[in-house]
């Protein structure tokens, strides 16, 4: 038991040292900044930068949190299904108590009756006995010469073979009755011998089972405690996603104004127009949608490219616009570049092997402005694509028509 116990105790401590990097997120947070007279302040990239890095800091949590939630959800399964198997065990366990006191109850009536049974022949016995007793002294008291007489005195050799006879048959049937009582006595003896050995075993297979019942009850008690502490645990880990998303949301909220307030003084009071394209051609696996995944834990702001052969792959201005901003984020979207369209509308391209513009840079669409790779906070070579209307982002795929 105390091994079991012990081993579960191991699981829930490998739950608290689950590192960061079982993690697959990307981050959630984009840093934007504006050219030309709409770019942020240093002031405001500074509240940005800030702000993202504790944003990734509280996903990071969030996400280790979400995976032990999972472990112990996982873990918490065993328990209720093994308590469930034990209760059947016990079930099982007390009805074949139940056959055994009824089986001990009926061979206790048994041995009753052939206890009564008993009495009632060596009754029999006793009386046929004292009788046989008697007939032996009267006969001690017959000189012996009378027996002989008796014989001798026949009128007829068929008078004497026939008193001979009566004589003989009186002695075998004394003889029969001893032997046959005799036997009774001894098969009565030896039929409860039996019950009571049989009922002993009973006992003993109750007795067995009593235990067997008690070590399971235990069991089940034990298992019952490690539900209750481990959904103590995963109440205590829901409490702080909980409270993990609730500082995400103020940050996010924090963030979005700062991007309103840098888009209204935006020198491109119009979109340039036109649709955008897909940001790496033949790059069109989504392996992270835009919107609320990871059973809704995180709300992914853009959407991730990839496929075979992804690295290096040039990555192409979505539309025609100025490069906002060309940022560096170690542990968030690795090098990144933000492109302003006009009108509150910029785009985002994350987790660059290189970037191949500079801030200020006038691009058109299609040109080449970055290589696909794995910088930041990064699974795998992808390019990370958001769109962003007045510094709230939006599903890019309604703006990719070609």
């Amino acid at each position: 038991m105390r091994n079991k116990r012990s081993k579960t105790v191991r699981i829930l401590a490998i739950l608290f040292a689950v590192v960061l990097a079982l993690s697959l997120l990307a981050p959630a947070i984009t840093f934007f900044a504006y050219a030309a007279e709409g770019q942020a302040t240093q002031a405001e990239q500074n509240r940005i930068d800030s702000l993202g890095d504790e944003y990734q800091q509280l996903q990071a949590k969030q996400q280790e949190i979400q995976s032990k939630i999972n472990q112990v959800q996982g873990e918490k399964q065993k328990q209720v299904v093994l308590s469930q198997q034990i209760g059947a065990q016990i079930e099982t366990t007390t009805q074949q108590i139940n056959v055994l006191t009824e089986r001990i109850e009926l061979l206790q009536q048994n041995i009753l009756q052939k206890e009564q049974e008993q009495e009632e022949k060596q009754q029999e016995y006793n009386s046929t006995y004292e009788k046989f007793k008697e007939r032996l002294a009267a006969l001690s008291k017959i000189p012996t010469g009378s027996t002989l007489g008796m014989v001798l005195g026949a009128d007829s050799y068929s008078q004497l073979v026939d008193r001979n006879e009566i004589m003989n048959r009186v002695a075998a049937y004394d003889r029969d009755v001893m032997n046959d009582l005799t036997q009774q006595k001894q098969e009565l003896a030896e039929i409860q011998k039996g019950l009571e050995a049989d009922r002993k075993d009973v006992e003993n297979d109750k007795v067995q089972m009593d235990q067997k019942r008690q070590e399971l009850s235990a069991q089940q008690a034990e298992t019952q405690k490690q539900i209750h502490d481990i959904s103590a645990l995963e109440e205590q880990f829901m409490q702080n996603q909980a409270e993990y998303k609730r500082k995400m949301a103020q940050i996010q909220a924090e963030l979005n104004k700062i991007f309103a307030e840098i888009a209204a003084r935006s020198a491109m009071s119009e979109y340039v127009g036109g649709e955008m394209q897909f940001p790496v051609p033949g790059l069109t696996q989504i392996t992270s949608p835009f919107g609320p995944r990871f059973n809704g834990a995180d709300n992914h702001t853009g959407v991730d490219f990839s496929g075979p052969g992804a690295y290096g792959k040039p990555v192409l201005a979505a539309n025609d616009g100025v490069v906002a901003k060309v940022l560096y984020s170690e542990n968030g979207y690795g090098k990144y570049l933000i492109l302003d369209h006009g009108g509150g509308i910029t785009t985002l391209y994350a987790h660059n092997s290189a970037i191949l513009v500079s801030e200020g840079q006038e691009v058109k669409r299609g040109d080449t402005i970055a290589q696909v790779g794995s910088t930041g906070w990064s699974t795998g070579p992808h390019c990370h694509f958001e769109v962003r209307v007045n510094g709230s982002a939006v599903n890019p795929m309604p703006y990719l028509k070609g």
